[in-house]
């Protein structure tokens, strides 16, 4: 069984001559390609690079969560008002307050206007809350952001 070559489409860089020698002459003692040995250079460096910022990746990684988390729960609330929805916001926006120190009062506030009343005004009411806490959300990364680093 043989196999397959993809055909690749090549292209042309423009390089120094002496940085050009130098990764012809790597490729050759490594038996590679010269388009192969930039291929895992460029990875290694991006790994490297990436792995200064794994705390901080981390951490985004966390408050997006939240955020999608947040904004799927009043979502939800939004498009069906009911009584489980109304607590599974509550839970999830307490899990805010609790964990990452977030004001949920303004969005407890319009949860329960719109629950009680759907109407177009408490629903741009729970729209704003729930923007304030993406935006309280955001607050907290740039803090982490700001913080040096270990």
């Amino acid at each position: 069984m043989t196999r397959r070559k993809i055909p690749l489409k090549y292209t042309t860089i423009r390089v120094p001559c002496e940085l050009r020698d130098t990764i012809k002459d790597t490729a050759k003692r490594m038996h590679f390609s010269m388009w192969e040995l930039v291929y895992q250079s460029v990875s290694y460096y991006r790994s490297a690079y990436l792995s200064h910022f794994e705390k901080d990746s981390t951490e985004i990684g966390k408050i997006s969560w939240y955020i999608y988390k947040i904004s799927a729960s009043i979502g939800e609330f939004r498009g069906n008002p009911s009584k489980d929805n109304g607590e599974l916001l509550q839970k999830t926006a307490e899990q805010l307050a609790e964990r990452l120190g977030i004001d949920i009062n303004m969005l407890k506030t319009a949860a329960i206007k719109y629950f009680q009343n759907p109407s177009q005004e408490n629903r741009i009411l729970l729209n704003d809350a729930g923007k304030d806490i993406v935006a309280q959300l955001l607050t907290k990364l740039q803090q982490i952001e700001a913080k040096p680093q270990d």
